[in-house]
């Protein structure tokens, strides 16, 4: 059995592996903190890591269902399997005998019971109140969750630089991190960033101290609801709240990333994106429900008068 030094090793080799492909700090934390939770399982049955078979992983499921949720569950199995395949890269292991166990289904009854047209609202009622700079940063948030399907982490990370302008209508957007990719953006898109852009490039102009020049990056957080004093970056808590409270004025429980990423798909369907274009504007590596997403396009257009 490995002692509890040994288990802080391995997890740091895991940390700094995760962290040369390019994950971000939220994933590598999370990963680490679920093959930790697996590793004090097999420490509290007896069980070596090279005696792990899929069983193993099927029995750790039983025990979490206890106490955790479907999703909770979902991600640390996820986890467990990134570590175990990290040990057999490694050849610490032979073969990662998790690969073979399945992976517990996505629990979306939320993001069912939700329409989306109730997103649809939410950015007409945000694109027809914007006055002051955190309204059209707001707005500008919101697209790219929505219809482009950017994620949290990708968002908080981007950059003035990342944009290219066409021209007033079209551009597009280098997206960063680990599956980084260029999109051609929507039309409603790009005119967001352009108005957010502006009014920004206003403030500066008027020697607005909060809103120096020399900030490179894209989106930035406020203090207060009132938003009266700028922050230094938007961070992904900022990001949550500030999803939270939009969520909150347009009835929608729990507003958070994917919800408007499922939205994003279905958006990207509607303008005549074949599920392979899909795929790749969001930075997907499998179809996975985006043909569930095509089945139930299909059935709306089919009942459309």
């Amino acid at each position: 059995m490995h002692s509890h030094d040994d288990h802080r090793q391995i997890l740091n080799d895991f940390a700094n592996d995760l962290r040369a492909k390019g994950r971000s700090p939220a994933t590598i934390e999370s990963y680490c903190r679920d093959a930790l939770g697996f590793m004090d399982y097999l420490s509290e049955t007896g069980t070596p890591l090279q005696e792990v078979e899929p069983n193993t992983l099927q029995s750790y499921q039983h025990n979490l269902a206890q106490s955790d949720k479907e999703n909770s569950i979902r991600r640390k199995v996820i986890g467990a399997r990134q570590f175990f395949r990290f040990l057999s890269e490694q050849q610490m292991l032979a073969d990662s005998p998790l690969d073979m166990a399945p992976i517990p289904e996505r629990d979306d009854r939320l993001n069912r019971d939700i329409p989306m047209q109730m997103i649809e609202r939410l950015l007409t009622t945000l694109s027809s109140q914007q006055s002051s700079l955190l309204d059209y940063r707001n707005y500008a948030i919101m697209c790219l969750l929505a219809l482009e399907g950017v994620k949290a982490s990708e968002l908080i990370s981007l950059e003035w630089s990342n944009w290219l302008r066409f021209n007033e209508y079209s551009g597009n957007l280098a997206i960063p991190g680990s599956r980084s990719r260029s999109i051609d953006l929507q039309q409603v898109t790009h005119q967001a960033l352009n108005l957010y852009k502006h009014r920004l490039d206003e403030l500066q102009q008027e020697q607005i101290s909060a809103f120096a020049s020399q900030r490179s990056q894209m989106f930035f957080g406020f203090k207060g609801r009132a938003g009266v004093r700028a922050l230094d970056t938007l961070t992904r808590h900022g990001l949550k709240f500030l999803l939270y409270e939009l969520g909150e004025k347009a009835k929608i429980p729990a507003l958070n990333t994917e919800l408007l990423r499922h939205h994003a798909v279905r958006f990207q369907l509607s303008v005549r994106q074949s599920p392979e274009e899909v795929m790749q504007h969001l930075g997907l590596r499998r179809l996975g429900n985006i043909a569930k997403h095509l089945q139930h396009f299909k059935q709306e257009e089919n009942h459309r008068p």
